[in-house]
């Protein structure tokens, strides 16, 4: 019988913490930050439902970075190639996060030339806002969802 309680306390303390992302794991005792944070690689791009990641690759191809300094959230996107047409540099910004970490807003600038593609894109001098949903956080897989210039948008990034 005390075992029971045990494991009844226990399910009604974890409980809150499942299923925070829909596609992601029902219990994870990293926390949110620990699992956003560090290098992460675009492997699935689609807009609208159609896969975009090879125009994605060709037009950007940038890597994220996020970290996490006192109270910031920073959010950079790096290691751009150039490509035919034009350099596309680097950009930046930060974000926060709202609807109980389920989400994150985000304010990007970009250090001219950089364009990007969607919501990975170039905010000029004066930014942009963007809000990401996460669909799925591990500590090496990220997917998300944004609705951006009138498309959906679905990111999967792999940590590196």
């Amino acid at each position: 019988m005390k075992k029971l309680f045990c494991v009844l306390i226990l399910f009604v303390f974890l409980l809150p913490l499942a299923c925070r992302y829909k596609d992601g794991p029902a219990i994870n005792f990293h926390s949110v930050k620990n699992r956003l944070g560090g290098r992460w690689q675009v492997t699935g791009f689609t807009s609208d439902g159609v896969d975009s990641l090879q125009y994605y690759n060709d037009s950007c191809g940038c890597k994220m970075r996020i970290g996490f300094l006192s109270d910031e959230n920073n959010i950079y996107f790096e290691e751009c190639p150039p490509n035919k047409y034009k350099y596309l540099g680097e950009g930046g910004g930060y974000f926060y996060f709202v609807d109980n970490k389920k989400k994150m807003n985000l304010f990007l600038v970009g250090k001219s030339p950089f364009k990007g593609l969607g919501p990975i894109a170039y905010g000029g001098s004066s930014g942009y806002n963007c809000e990401w949903e996460i669909l799925k956080l591990t500590k090496d897989e990220l997917k998300i969802s944004s609705d951006f210039n009138g498309r959906n948008y679905i990111i999967s990034f792999k940590k590196e």
